[in-house]
């Protein structure tokens, strides 16, 4: 196994684990080798359900097209977790490669970088897993339905799988920082497909300071070239999880702006209440509590008519 460390944006990078080698099923424990079959079952059903538009009110390809997008919404961090097998038995004295672009990132932030932004998670994770497996019974009526199975209680089994695979492989990354085992690997080929923007080394302890909103959250890396990176590390699999990062990204940077706006225009609203009662006050007014009706009536009025033009303006 190796591991990828891909900066996305000057505070958040992708950890993504990639298998050199497929495990030989002789050394494989009972419950992984039924663990992967049960997965790679479910795997194929859910491509099939996709495809199959004949089911009685079309429910497998509406529960798969709901399901994506719900799987869409899974944090990037789980899904980087998940990617890391389960730590053999007895496995010591071994180095695992991490690769990095050297001009971003150094040696020395590798093992604080896996601590800060992925086994931090490992309590959410195991919370989260119990929650869904205690949880999951209270579904049994949905088993009464007809046609349909019980998809609620598969939800819950799903991510309660998802928390163990992301708890398991947490636990792993764990026992590598923790024994020295990471092996930090410069890759000056990684560095073509980041901006101009990105060409110079990130500062010591960059996922914990923030600089601004638009700052934190710039995408840094090539999207454009996201498939030839993959081919460069031969790893095709980074490809969608560089994709769901960056969607989810950008996301989070619009769900902050819309927050830092808002914010600012209730504190101008307040500012200007506040200097309405002190000029009533100061020319002898008592009563000034219809001054926040008063102020709420003309922000709204502006903003209304603010909307009306621009649609006007869409309309032209």
């Amino acid at each position: 196994m190796k591991l990828f460390a891909i900066p996305v944006t000057k505070r958040h990078t992708l950890i993504y684990a990639h298998r050199l080698t497929s495990p030989d099923p002789k050394t494989l424990k009972t419950w992984e080798v039924w663990h992967d079959k049960v997965t790679g079952k479910a795997a194929k059903m859910w491509i099939e359900w996709g495809k199959d538009k004949d089911s009685t009110w079309n429910w497998k390809h509406r529960t798969v097209t709901i399901g994506n997008k719900i799987l869409d919404n899974i944090p990037y961090t789980e899904y980087s977790l998940r990617t890391i097998p389960a730590r053999p038995r007895n496995l010591s004295n071994t180095s695992t490669p991490i690769l990095y672009p050297p001009s971003l990132l150094k040696p020395h932030h590798i093992s604080p970088l896996a601590t800060s932004t992925l086994l931090s998670l490992l309590p959410y994770h195991r919370k989260w897993m119990w929650l869904n497996v205690v949880l999951s019974p209270l579904t049994a009526p949905f088993a009464l339905l007809p046609v349909v199975p019980n998809i609620p209680f598969f939800v819950m089994a799903f991510r309660a799988w998802s928390h163990w695979k992301a708890m398991v492989g947490g636990k792993h990354l764990r026992a590598l920082v923790e024994n020295g085992e990471l092996k930090p690997t410069p890759v000056k080929e990684l560095e073509e497909y980041y901006k101009e923007v990105a060409k110079e080394p990130l500062p010591d302890k960059f996922w914990e300071t923030s600089n601004g909103v638009n700052e934190d959250l710039e995408i840094i890396l090539d999207e454009a070239r996201i498939p030839e990176l993959s081919d460069t590390l031969g790893c095709p699999e980074i490809a969608p999880e560089l994709y769901r990062m960056i969607t989810q990204l950008r996301k989070e940077r619009d769900r902050k702006i819309v927050e830092i706006e808002g914010t600012n225009a209730d504190k101008g609203v307040i500012t200007e209440i506040k200097e309405e009662v002190d000029k009533r006050v100061a020319n002898g007014e008592n009563k000034t509590e219809a001054v926040v009706d008063e102020v709420a009536e003309k922000h709204f009025s502006s903003g209304m008519e603010k909307a009306e033009k621009e649609k006007k303006e869409k309309q032209l």
